[in-house]
């Protein structure tokens, strides 16, 4: 009788241990950062200009491929203005526009994902197209097929071998993400955030949920950070949520302000980039009827469990921003009407 007792007591107990160690893994999947968190943790920086010889009319993103620093532009005849590094401020086009070989129809700009010296994008024909900087011109190659099913590329980054699909508008899209795959497969992954109108429809969800994603250089996983919340995800390949944070500063929670259903507080709308234990990424923190909130962005750079590294005040404006992780460099632009030639540069190497 009692080793029958002593056995029910130690299978409660285990119970309890399991119980226990499920509620804690639960826990610590969300993170709260506070200003108090952060204080000892935030600098301010000035940056240099540096001017180049090409015109920077409409730059949609900014990347450090190796030796080169990469500017993708929207509606100009060449897609991209890439400058050697160490920068100088010489550069050359390349990327044409049109049907033809080593040419691009429409590419999504937000899709382009860094491997070593060259990246890939994904283009209007659904090819995934690797792409190679050599001397002063690129080539595509190598492409791979996405089996898209008609979706429109929005932001489709490369991630191990799959492909992601980041910000989709359909109607009957029933998870945040589609996955496609090399064998032609598709996995829709991650429940959307319940942070606001849960009667929204999927459209408005998607506006609403907006995100910019980065991939990690080497691991099946991906951070989303949310356009229009101060909160971010980190998710595995497989849709598995490892950390939701939550940013609670420079103040507290801001009031939720829609727009024709959609939230109108302007956070993380630039792409973030990372390294292989860093993300950085620019912080707006304003309304979005707001001109700005000073001439002043927000670097913030995070490790891959959620955990903020640094804060840094940057005094500019900037709008686009990518780090050199090895050289400890910040390259960026900002929306100078009177000179569409500069990149911004400052040393961060002690912040990240």
């Amino acid at each position: 009788m009692k080793t029958k007792f002593r056995n029910r007591l130690g299978i409660a107990g285990a119970l309890i241990v399991l119980a226990t160690l499920c509620a804690c893994k639960t826990e610590s999947t969300e993170k709260v950062i506070t200003l108090k968190d952060c204080k000892r943790k935030t600098d301010s920086i000035s940056v240099t200009p540096v001017k180049t010889d090409l015109m920077l009319l409409n730059p949609s993103k900014i990347n450090v491929c190796g030796d080169y620093l990469v500017v993708s532009q929207a509606k100009t005849e060449k897609v991209f203005s890439i400058f050697h590094l160490p920068l100088d401020g010489k550069g050359f086009e390349a990327g044409h526009v049109g049907r033809g070989p080593n040419e691009f129809i429409r590419p999504d700009l937000q899709s382009i994902t860094v491997h070593g010296s060259g990246f890939s994008i994904v283009d209007m024909d659904s090819y995934a197209k690797e792409i190679r900087i050599e001397g002063d011109s690129i080539r595509i190659a190598d492409k791979q097929l996405l089996y898209t099913n008609g979706e429109a590329p929005n932001g489709v980054i490369k991630v191990g071998d799959s492909f992601i699909n980041t910000n989709l508008f359909v109607d009957k899209n029933p998870k945040e993400f589609v996955v496609y795959k090399k064998d032609g497969s598709r996995n829709y992954i991650c429940d959307f955030p319940t942070w606001g109108n849960e009667a929204e429809s999927p459209i408005m969800k998607a506006l609403d949920y907006m995100r910019a994603v980065v991939a990690h250089p080497s691991k099946d996983m991906f951070a989303a950070f949310y356009c229009h919340y101060r909160k971010f995800r980190i998710h595995s390949l497989d849709g598995t949520l490892l950390k939701e944070v939550s940013v609670e500063f420079p103040d507290s929670p801001i009031k939720n302000v829609k727009d024709n259903g959609v939230n109108r507080f302007d956070t993380y709308t630039s792409t973030p980039c990372a390294s292989e234990d860093r993300i950085a990424v620019l912080c707006k923190n304003r309304y979005h009827a707001d001109k700005d909130l000073g001439d002043t962005r927000e670097l913030q750079v995070w490790d891959w469990n959620g955990n903020l590294v640094h804060r840094t005040i940057i005094k500019a404006p900037l709008s686009l921003v990518t780090i050199d992780f090895d050289k400890g460099i910040l390259y960026g632009i900002g929306p100078d009407e009177n000179d569409e030639s500069c990149i911004y540069t400052a040393d961060v190497s002690k912040f990240i």
